[in-house]
């Protein structure tokens, strides 16, 4: 897909993260407040600012083919995380838990998302 330049962008959405923009996937923290296009298009030019700047852009991932990049959220979505503090203690729950059967379980914790307030994810 080309830009309104006509040149082609280097980073493209994969059709597998398509379901990080569905609140109803249940898969995730979902991305809000950006369509898929408008996403992949701020990513782009964050990534050409970088570049200009000569900074770290594509960081090493756990294979050769893999790679990250960071960038700030400029949605409005949801942090995934909840300090745990001395007012919510007590809400936290925790159980061992396994992704599949053939897994081994985990303990696990959590804050159940309707007893806390989760804010828009900032970058710490």
């Amino acid at each position: 897909m080309a830009d309104s330049e006509g040149s082609v962008p280097f980073l493209a959405l994969d059709p597998f993260a398509h379901r990080q923009f569905d609140a109803k996937s249940g898969k995730g923290i979902p991305i809000e407040g950006c369509t898929k296009e408008n996403f992949i298009k701020k990513v782009n030019e964050l990534y050409e600012e970088a570049k200009k700047k000569e900074t770290a852009v594509l960081v090493d991932g756990y294979a050769p083919f893999c790679k990250h990049i960071f960038v700030p959220n400029f949605t409005q979505t949801k942090s995934a995380y909840v300090a745990i503090t001395s007012e919510n203690r007590s809400l936290l729950q925790s159980e061992y838990k396994a992704r599949r059967p053939t897994e081994l379980a985990v303990l696990s914790r959590w804050f159940p998302k309707e007893k806390v307030k989760v804010g828009v994810a900032v970058e710490n």
